[in-house]
């Protein structure tokens, strides 16, 4: 069961980060070995990307009004986060439409298909690699063990273990 916004988001956040990193072996399978069917079947993985992308944004404006007011909370990163979350959802969007005319194409059995399943390709790589990025400032959010600059303090028994030698 969802609890709330916050919880929706970080539930929905993980389909256009996955998505992206299945659908790009599925479509270069598919695309080099001339399947048509396999370039389908990614082609969709990366139209579903795109809409799951959509979703996921919106649904964390209302998850950052929940978190924000938690401690320990950076506000940095909530910024940075929804700076690059905007980039990869209109790159997860041009990917899904570029996806959606390959598909279009290869259901009209049209010349052009392969040069947009080509292009469709290369965006799925764009949009995994933007994905991991915004997941990677989303994380930064609540865990600090993550952000940059972070040093680990030595326990009292790490201490204890350097001197029993």
């Amino acid at each position: 069961m969802i609890a709330n916004e916050a919880h929706l988001h970080l539930v929905l956040n993980h389909f256009p980060i996955l998505g992206a990193i299945f659908a790009i072996p599925l479509l270069a399978y598919g695309f080099f070995r001339k399947n048509t069917s396999l370039e389908r079947a990614g082609l969709l993985f990366l139209l579903f990307v795109g809409i799951v992308s959509v979703q996921t944004y919106l649904s964390g404006e209302s998850a950052e009004d929940i978190v924000e007011k938690l401690r320990g909370v950076s506000e940095v990163y909530i910024e940075k986060h929804e700076e690059i979350a905007s980039v990869a959802v209109a790159v997860a969007l041009v990917t899904s439409l570029v996806s959606l005319i390959a598909l279009f194409l290869s259901l009209k059995n049209s010349p052009l298909r392969r040069a947009f399943t080509g292009i469709a390709l290369l965006l799925a790589f764009l949009t995994s690699g933007v994905m991991v990025l915004t997941a990677n400032y989303g994380g930064k959010i609540r865990h600090s063990e993550i952000r940059d600059g972070v040093q680990l303090q030595k326990t009292p028994y790490e201490d204890e273990r350097e001197y029993d030698d």
